[in-house]
């Protein structure tokens, strides 16, 4: 029963050692990105396009950027009942904690419209090339395929409906509505799903634990460049114990000691693109009166340099003591083992001589 007891205690024991090692391997600990969002001008105006939904209410689609490393790219709202903190701070957020629905719909419209896809070709995949008004420009062309773009990533965020033009004859959006209500349409109907771009940086696992004397790891490094390493109260080493003093690239394994119990922090840098797709929430939470305010969720349609970052650690523990033992005193337990039976052997010998004895006797 004890046996049985303790063989269920060291599989219950591996089990759970198992399973938490999967669980820090699962785990990315990253430094998010931050930018700061704009609307691009079409000369003194900012460029903006007016749509109508189905109820003929107007919504203004404004090319939105987010400014991340001296670098203005093209991003789109996520988030149509909300005001954009314009020139406010943005922090990138994992798709799951923007609680915005349908991010994979939004993610393939991303990756086959503009600015990925030029706006010649989105126009003539999506049969509006003759719509456009003749003689139309660069920047018009950009703006038309962005609002017909916008449109269609609301539909997926907002339940938007893309309706017929509302505006005057004469306004600016009243000769490309027919092209922009065109391509609505072709990337609403032919909308797949993307997963969630994953950082370009990550370490795994991000945590470990062993005890002092062995080696953590390997830790391996995904990185779109060669990732610099640095480790804080500890050392990091290949699998032959030499300290690694240049750059990890991509794919590449390190391990973690250290000499004393206590905790191993490790910090990666490296030079890649923050990806199509990643979302960005404002950091403000107020207003320009301190009033508690939303601010507007966006989308990067463009890949971004900047430096990325990524953390690692490893806990070294003391070196567990060795299990205890009953004392032996005297003569060795097993010699003593041996002169007991020889003993009772030799007793069991004469008790039968002796009954034979006491029957010859008796006869």
């Amino acid at each position: 029963r004890w046996g049985r007891l303790g063989v269920a205690v060291v599989l219950g024991g591996l089990m759970s050692f198992t399973a938490a090692g999967v669980a820090a391997a699962a785990e990315t600990k990253t430094t998010p990105v931050n930018g700061t969002a704009g609307v691009e001008k079409d000369g003194n105006e900012k460029a903006i396009y007016r749509l109508f939904n189905a109820a003929g209410t107007e919504t203004r689609a404004a090319l939105i950027t987010l400014t991340i490393g001296g670098k203005a790219v093209e991003a789109y709202c996520i988030d149509l009942n909300n005001g954009l903190d314009e020139g406010g701070k943005y922090q990138e957020t994992a798709w799951q904690a923007s609680a915005v629905k349908n991010l994979d719909k939004v993610q393939w419209i991303l990756v086959h419209s503009f600015p990925n896809v030029t706006p010649e070709k989105i126009l003539h995949d999506a049969g509006a090339t003759t719509l456009v008004p003749q003689g139309a420009g660069e920047q018009e062309l950009k703006l038309l395929v962005y609002a017909a773009t916008q449109g269609a990533i609301w539909h997926f965020s907002d339940d938007f409906e893309l309706g017929a033009n509302k505006g005057t004859a004469d306004a600016p959006e009243a000769k490309s509505y027919s092209a922009v209500e065109r391509v609505y349409h072709y990337l609403v109907d032919h909308a797949g799903s993307a997963p969630e771009p994953v950082p370009t940086l990550s370490i795994a696992p991000a945590d470990a634990t062993g005890e002092i004397g062995s080696k953590l790891g390997p830790y391996t490094v995904t990185s779109s460049s060669p990732a610099t390493l640095s480790a804080i109260d500890g050392k990091i080493v290949d699998a032959n114990g030499a300290t690694i003093t240049g750059p990890v690239a991509n794919g590449g394994k390190f391990w973690l000691t250290r000499d004393t119990a206590g905790k191993v922090t490790v910090d990666a840098k490296a030079g890649g693109a923050v990806p199509i797709g990643r979302v960005f929430t404002a950091t403000r939470t107020t207003n320009a009166k301190n009033v508690l305010k939303k601010f507007q969720k966006i989308i990067l349609a463009g890949a971004a340099p900047t430096e990325l970052i990524a953390h690692a650690a490893g806990t070294f523990t003391p070196k567990a003591a060795p299990a205890p033992t009953l004392p032996v005193t005297g003569a060795s337990a097993v010699g003593a083992a041996i002169g007991g039976l020889v003993l009772l052997s030799g007793g069991g010998v004469l008790v039968a001589m002796l009954r034979r004895r006491r029957i010859n006797f008796t006869a």
